[in-house]
């Protein structure tokens, strides 16, 4: 087998698709407009966090009831909106989340009786904010209850000082001055290096992006240039040179690797310049994926435009099966937001292992060795798909 005659076969390969306008637009122009609109619509507004909406309706109205809506209103990460039960009654939208202050809710703080609140979460809220709702919930009773405790030794305890206009001022002036003193004693949480927060705007959708247009256009140029070849003539006409089979195929596979090359230099670069993507942090680990990649592309155009017959075959089931992949794989949104056995399931699509690699590297900020798995299964795909193509074209030509 000539190495030459491989490398000049896949220089002619990339040449005849950087000739080519329309090969161009969808390598560059149209994975930065899909980067774009997916990057913007996962962002949060104005680059700040996202808060967790929590409804409270207060049916008792009391200083009590006030105080503990006083306290829920000072933590920051809540989005809290206060109504009366009238007021959630006439409301035509559901909350995902609401918390009810039971009309006798004073009177049982007054008399030192245990008063319970009920969070409601609906069917469509997210399980990790309902969690972090209760969360915070938690921490503002235990604050209203050192509030009741510092009006008590302020003298100012709810009892039936809070009968009067005036007793209920007064309580009120304690409880808010014991709840804003400094707090004694703060906790400061660790989070283990393996908690991984979701992920989102144009860190997320970046390489969401790379994944999806780099396996949609190697499939298709690599599947389209070959079923061409088989339907003209062009492949049995090749093969009448000296060169042989093997070399004609591994010329092709490479030539097909390098345009994906290609596509995911010019990602990249366009991913840190214009959308302020970290590639920077591995660009070893982001290249050994890229690569791996781009082989399994290559194998999959060489297996389809080995099978089918026409171009329109070839460009409408890659289109279709590309999409599916990369919709189960997490290219177009957080992978978290799937179901539990969906997320299981889908480890055994390969863009799945290369988007979750890409995550680590860029978004969380992980050395090139958590490519790895993500190279050695992709890797493994390729040769598998390769060898499944050659077979296929041999035995048809």
């Amino acid at each position: 087998m000539s190495l030459i005659s491989i490398l000049r076969l896949a220089a002619q390969e990339i040449r005849l698709v950087a000739a080519d306008r329309g090969s161009v637009v969808w390598l560059v122009l149209m994975p930065l407009i899909f980067t774009f609109f997916f990057g913007s619509a996962n962002s949060p507004p104005s680059g700040e966090p996202a808060k967790i909406a929590l409804t409270l309706v207060d049916e008792s109205n009391g200083p009590a009831s006030r105080a503990f809506v006083a306290v829920l209103e000072k933590e920051e990460q809540l989005s809290l909106k206060v109504m009366t039960r009238a007021e959630r009654d006439a409301a035509s939208a559901s909350s995902y989340r609401e918390i009810v202050i039971p009309e006798t809710f004073d009177s049982l703080v007054a008399a030192g009786e245990q008063a319970s609140l009920q969070q409601r979460n609906s069917e469509g809220s997210n399980d990790e904010a309902d969690a972090a709702a209760g969360a915070l919930l938690a921490k503002g009773i235990a604050r209203f209850i050192g509030g009741l405790i510092g009006a008590d030794a302020a003298g100012a305890a709810l009892g039936t000082a809070a009968d009067t206009a005036k007793g209920a001022r007064a309580f009120e002036e304690a409880f808010r001055a014991s709840v804003e003193r400094p707090e004694p004693v703060r906790l400061n949480v660790h989070v283990p290096a393996l908690w991984k927060p979701l992920g989102s705007g144009f860190s997320a959708t970046a390489p969401g992006m790379l994944v999806m247009f780099v396996l949609m256009n190697v499939t298709i140029i690599g599947g389209v240039q070959l079923a061409t070849d088989r339907r003209t003539g062009r492949l049995r006409r090749l093969g009448a040179l000296p060169i042989r089979p093997t070399e004609l195929l591994a010329g092709r596979v490479l030539g097909s690797v390098g345009i994906g090359a290609i596509q995911v230099a010019l990602l990249v670069v366009a991913g840190q310049t214009l959308f302020g993507v970290n590639y920077g942090a591995s660009l070893f680990g982001v290249a050994i994926v890229a690569l791996s990649l781009s082989a399994w592309a290559a194998g999959l155009g060489l297996l389809a435009g080995s099978i089918m017959q026409t171009d329109g075959q070839v460009g409408g089931a890659t289109v279709l099966l590309v999409n599916v992949m990369s919709a189960l794989s997490g290219c177009w949104w957080p992978i978290e937001v799937m179901p539990r056995w969906l997320q299981s399931a889908s480890l055994v699509l390969p863009p799945r292992w290369a988007m979750d690699a890409l995550l680590a590297l860029t978004a969380f900020g992980e050395g090139w060795t958590a490519a790895l798995p993500a190279t050695v299964v992709l890797f493994a795909c390729a040769v598998v798909t390769v060898l499944a193509g050659a077979r296929t074209v041999f035995r048809f030509q």
